[in-house]
């Protein structure tokens, strides 16, 4: 038996063909104009807060028996409509 030496990939050609592969599938990442990333037919955004409020909304999401991202859509709705 013959002991070879493994052949490396051709990384130049290979990456741009496997990002755009990566990119075009349906939960790919793909960025938006206002800077966030579409997942389906949401786009998502990064937010910071306190770790107190993060806290209290937590246990008011719990409370009502939703996850902590529908509790800051429904708040949020609420805001917007008010005109808050």
């Amino acid at each position: 038996m013959t002991i070879k030496s493994r052949v490396k990939p051709d990384q130049s050609a290979a990456a741009p063909d496997a990002r755009d592969f990566v990119g075009g599938a349906t939960d790919g990442s793909k960025p938006t104009a206002r800077g966030g990333v579409m997942r389906g037919k949401r786009e998502q955004i990064t937010h910071t807060m306190p770790p107190e409020m993060l806290v209290r909304l937590d246990r008011r999401a719990k409370a009502l028996g939703i996850t902590r991202a529908a509790y800051i859509n429904l708040a949020l709705s609420k805001a917007l409509e008010s005109g808050v």
